[in-house]
């Protein structure tokens, strides 16, 4: 996993299949990917990917074994998390656990940037809007 503090702000990168790869927002090109860390274990690979801004680049398979450990199982306590630069309109992942940052917007927020704050609710152990 590599460097404490880069895993815990950006969340864990693994390696894309052999032959995948993608450019990022600002076009270099990328064989590793971030993850939806705390999304379900079930779907696709392109179901837990993070900052890919064309998800027809990454295969349409299964997640991978060792990439479903990664991911925060159901069973665990709620957590909210941030600082993962999302885009769309925010959604609650799973039942244990939401990212709250979603930039643009209109707000004022610190160092002259904009944008909207997002909240959950926690009702025992589980998170809802």
């Amino acid at each position: 996993m590599g460097n404490p503090v880069a895993l815990l702000l950006k969340g864990p990168e693994v390696p894309l299949p052999r032959g995948y790869s993608f450019k990022d927002f600002k076009g270099h090109e990328r064989s590793e990917v971030r993850l939806k860390w705390w999304s379900s274990a079930e779907g696709s690979l392109r179901d837990v990917v993070l900052s890919v801004p064309d998800v027809e680049d990454i295969p349409e398979v299964s997640i991978p074994a060792e990439i479903r450990d990664i991911l925060y199982p159901e069973h665990e306590p709620p957590v909210f998390c941030g600082h993962y630069k999302m885009r769309g309109t925010p959604e609650i992942s799973s039942s244990n656990a939401v990212c709250l940052e979603l930039p643009g917007g209109s707000m004022r927020l610190p160092l002259g940037r904009r944008g909207h704050v997002n909240f959950a609710r926690q009702s025992g152990d589980r998170v809802g809007p």
